[in-house]
């Protein structure tokens, strides 16, 4: 559940037109802001009681978990893959440079790289995968179906619903990996052929 804060916009010149200052709501994750606050017109701003005490910034939930939250810088907004990569530390970054070849050497000519999501993304009549790099792990994006479909080759990673979580140090297969890939293309033109 977003939490919610409470800006209060003190006018320096007083009190506009006999209103008192305005109050601005905006919902927040963490440090992310997802709704910029609104600005009301000065002369329809609610009166404010002005007794009640504001927000203190302890009342803020933090995360409950710093465990997820990416090894690049925050806030950077990657642009492009090379830029993501740039701002992941190693022995990651060499994992998830290895991981991209190994994508970009199953994928069709065609399918387009960028970011999604904030993270490295390969596009092939839908996402093909995605990858990223964490605190203390990496993680591969396939999809729930190769998920599924190779799931006893699996069992030695941690697997969700499409995410396979693997240390920097001990990365997927190659072979293992490729079929992943090869398996989610097939699954993209099955659907896209309907």
């Amino acid at each position: 559940m977003p939490n919610v804060f409470e800006v209060t916009i003190v006018i320096s010149a007083g009190v506009v037109e006999g209103y008192d200052p305005l109050h601005l709501v905006g919902i927040t994750v963490g440090n992310t802001i997802l709704q910029r606050p609104i600005i009301p017109d000065a002369r329809c701003a609610p009166r404010v009681n002005l007794n009640r005490k504001p927000l203190a910034a302890t009342q803020m939930k933090e995360p409950k978990s710093a465990r997820n939250i990416p090894s690049r810088k925050p806030r950077t907004g990657a642009r492009d893959v090379d830029d993501y990569l740039a701002g992941v530390s190693e022995p990651a970054r060499t994992t998830l440079n290895r991981v991209r070849a190994f994508i970009r050497s199953v994928a069709p000519p065609e399918a387009t790289e960028g970011i999604s999501y904030g993270i490295p993304t390969f596009k092939y009549k839908g996402m093909l995968a995605s990858f990223a790099a964490f605190s203390d792990h990496c993680s591969l994006f396939p999809g729930a179906g190769p998920t599924i479909e190779f799931k006893k080759e699996l069992k030695n990673f941690q697997t969700s619903k499409g995410t396979i979580r693997f240390a920097p140090d001990k990365p997927l297969p190659a072979t293992l990996l490729k079929k992943l890939v090869k398996a989610r293309i097939a699954e993209n033109q099955r659907k896209k052929g309907r």
